[in-house]
């Protein structure tokens, strides 16, 4: 059985960029563009930060991020595939963005 410790020292021995990159179109010009979420562990959770996607995230100073947290019964992928739900859905919730067709 995995351990949250085996799943963070998985990743971290990642050679990849840790990074989403999901295609957008900007509601305010119909433009399709890219969000980069990085990827990070923080605790026992992985958080993918991004640009602010509502009113609400662009005004705090806070940096907008999705977050999961770590599920030692499941592997990385599947970890990091729920946190790529957890993106999608921050967009599909989005004032400015929606979904891009890639």
């Amino acid at each position: 059985m995995k351990t949250t410790n085996n799943i963070k020292a998985e990743f971290d021995s990642l050679k990849l960029d840790r990074i989403f990159e999901i295609q957008v179109i900007r509601k305010s010009t119909g433009e399709i563009d890219y969000i980069i979420f990085e990827i990070e562990i923080v605790g026992d959770e992985f958080r993918a930060y991004h640009e602010p996607l509502t009113t609400e995230q662009n005004n705090s100073e806070k940096i907008a991020f999705c977050s999961v947290e770590i599920d030692p019964d499941f592997s990385l992928d599947e970890n990091l595939a729920e946190l790529f739900i957890e993106c999608q859905q921050a967009i599909i919730d989005s004032e400015f963005f929606e979904l891009g067709d890639e």
